[in-house]
């Protein structure tokens, strides 16, 4: 997905970060994503009250929407400084890698694979 971002930045949208420091872009927005650990807690039901186990469950979860946020504005602004674009090329650059994983190898996908099995 970075690899897909940077030639969207670069080729399509005049990008001109190197490709270390748009992955340094990258890293560096991943780093909220601690706080999605909480998901992972178990179901505390039976070792906490059940009001305590209720709470550690939902201060997880808005935990977690704050961290995915964070990182996603973290990420819209170290690429549009790492590539020197303004922030909406930046989001753009993003929509169309996320565009072309999410929908078009999917679609993809199933087309070559209906054509294939025929």
């Amino acid at each position: 997905a970075a690899l897909a971002a940077a030639g969207a930045a670069r080729l399509l949208l005049g990008g001109r970060a190197p490709l270390p420091k748009h992955l340094g872009a990258m890293l560096l927005a991943a780093a909220p994503l601690v706080l999605t650990f909480g998901l992972y807690i178990p179901n505390l039901d039976s070792v906490l009250s059940l009001p305590m186990a209720g709470a550690v469950h939902y201060y997880a979860r808005i935990l977690a929407v704050v961290g995915l946020a964070w990182a996603a504005l973290i990420l819209l602004r170290t690429l549009s400084v790492a590539h020197e674009i303004s922030l909406w090329r930046t989001a753009g650059a993003l929509a169309l890698a996320w565009l072309t994983f999410y929908v078009l190898l999917p679609l993809a996908g199933v087309l070559l694979s209906g054509y294939l099995l025929v």
